[in-house]
């Protein structure tokens, strides 16, 4: 897709309107970007690491989640 590098911005303005939702493992994001501005809820994957092991539990609770109706901007997994 071409988004390496992009910073957290540049990603609100890429996924708007081509996404539902944006999952990311970056804890500092929500930190880092104007929520009034963004365009879809942003799940925020907490685990001990970035690694797959470490971040592959928190998928039960994401899926959950994504059952019912959304009605935050951050949804914070860990």
């Amino acid at each position: 897709m071409g988004w390496k590098g992009k910073q957290n911005g540049e990603l609100m303005a890429l996924i708007a309107g081509k996404f539902d939702i944006f999952v990311t493992p970056d804890q500092n994001m929500i930190y880092q970007i104007n929520l009034r501005h963004a365009t879809v809820p942003i799940f925020v994957l907490k685990a001990l690491s970035n690694r797959y092991d470490d971040l592959k539990l928190l998928i039960p609770k994401l899926l959950k989640t994504l059952k019912s109706p959304i009605v935050k901007k951050i949804s914070i997994f860990e």
